[in-house]
């Protein structure tokens, strides 16, 4: 494990810090995890905390389900000197007092906030779902301002491409792949034992669902739906220039594929997905079934 150290003055925008780890981690999962600390000269307010909630909740992923599920769809705002939780039921607001905000607070440690969050607890199922409402939209913005950043690092990376003659890392074929080039001996994890976050890890499977999107930046956004019949993983991954916009156009239904990246747990799809650095096109034998008769159904763990 390597820890970077990081000092601030204040603590940066959530949008500039989340960038910045994604970098880190990206860079160096070949190598070892990742992990952070900060330290701040000057204490964020509520409302820069509030900021950093649904982020914060997307670090805490290898936690229980019931954490997710206390969680999930819970937006704090700022009131008075508070951040007011409304949870949808009691269950969950005392699993958050007792025992949810600890792992919360260890979390914002680590942004170098020293001090618990002044919470205050609520049960209120109209406002649950307004506030559930609130952390789409948050999270969706912060995905958008993060594809924006990604583009601006792409055409920086690409102009100091030009200007410099350094060696590169070698790059995948661009007609069956993108990202970095993986080792042909590189084995794939089988999904059914993948159960947890992982910062790096390697699936292959069979595509049976795609869908692509564009994004305000102009880049575009590919969600995969993958299996190798163990069980199955939603694949994300963001284009980075035109090529990768054209390789997309690949990935079709029946396309057998190998991909690389950490697995997170998706808020939204409640389930562990994995955000792709590199993903190769590859030949796969066609499978066949065992024996004539009756088929047998395929249980995957892995809702989609």
């Amino acid at each position: 494990m390597w820890q970077f150290n990081f000092a601030f003055t204040a603590l940066p925008p959530v949008a500039d810090f989340a960038n910045l780890v994604n970098r880190m981690q990206s860079t160096f999962a070949s190598i070892a995890q990742c992990s952070y600390q900060i330290t701040l000269q000057t204490q964020p307010d509520l409302n820069e905390l509030a900021s950093y909630w649904s982020w914060v909740l997307q670090q805490t992923t290898q936690r229980s389900g019931a954490f997710q599920g206390a969680f999930s769809q819970v937006m704090p705002h700022v009131q008075g000197d508070h951040l007011v939780l409304v949870f949808a039921n009691q269950a969950w607001a005392k699993y958050a007092q007792q025992t949810g905000m600890a792992i919360i607070n260890e979390q914002y440690r680590k942004l170098g906030v020293k001090h618990d969050l002044p919470v205050d607890i609520q049960v209120d199922e109209q406002k649950a779902a307004e506030s559930a409402a609130q952390m789409a939209m948050q999270r969706a913005q912060q995905e958008q301002t993060l594809a924006e950043q990604a583009k601006v690092q792409i055409e920086q990376a690409q102009q100091q491409r030009k200007q410099s003659a350094s060696s590169k890392p070698a790059k995948a074929n661009s007609d069956r792949a993108i990202g970095r080039k993986m080792a042909s001996d590189l084995a794939a994890t089988p999904m059914i034992e993948i159960e947890e976050e992982e910062r790096s890890a390697v699936i292959e499977g069979y595509i049976f669902a795609s869908e692509a999107r564009e994004l305000k930046s102009g880049r575009q956004l590919i969600q995969l739906k993958v299996t190798d019949y163990t069980s199955s993983f939603i694949v994300k991954k963001f284009s980075r220039d035109e090529d990768e916009d054209a390789f997309f156009e690949k990935l079709k239904v029946g396309t057998w594929l190998k991909a690389r990246g950490p697995i997170q747990q998706d808020d939204y799809a409640r389930d562990l997905t994995m955000t792709a650095y590199d993903i190769e096109i590859i030949n796969h034998p066609s499978r066949q079934d065992p024996y004539e008769g009756e088929k047998s159904g395929l249980s995957y763990i892995h809702i989609l």
